[in-house]
């Protein structure tokens, strides 16, 4: 059993179709003799959401900007990871694998948290938001609900 099939194992249906929205990867992503993620221009490539970050990340890392990316999906930090690596961005990921001492305690739910969760960590210049949702999709479904319920 491969990696994503262990990490897969048990989830829901709308927990699944968020994984395929954010990146297909998460559900069946091409590995080498090593069960270890292969590395090339299509991890980028195969997923709407990363080809319009890995364009936003080169425009804001040339004006030397700081990102934060923030994900209730442990599975895509690792693909993000993955896509940094590749791109030879610098990156620290913080997640519940981490020592207390070595992660921020942040599992923003909305837009608003993650915003102030970059000023308690010491951020003094504007936090600009960007919300990544894929159209007629369940991502999208679930952010029209937590705009219902946040209203």
């Amino acid at each position: 059993e491969d990696i994503i099939a262990k990490k897969m194992r048990g989830c829901s249906a709308v927990f699944l179709l968020l994984h395929a929205c954010t990146h297909p990867y998460l559900l069946d992503a091409p590995q080498d003799a090593n069960a270890e993620l292969i590395i090339n221009e299509e991890l980028i490539t195969n997923s709407g959401q990363f080809i319009l970050l890995d364009k936003m990340l080169v425009k804001l890392s040339k004006k030397n900007y700081k990102v934060l990316i923030f994900s209730i999906l442990m599975t895509f930090l690792d693909v993000l990871e993955a896509m940094c690596e590749h791109q030879n961005y610098d990156y620290i990921i913080f997640d519940g694998n981490k020592n207390f001492e070595e992660r921020i305690d942040a599992n923003p739910m909305l837009d608003m948290q993650a915003q102030d969760r970059a000023y308690c960590i010491g951020q003094t210049k504007l936090v600009v938001v960007y919300r990544f949702i894929i159209r007629n999709t369940i991502d999208e479904h679930v952010s029209r609900e937590e705009s219902i319920r946040f209203d």
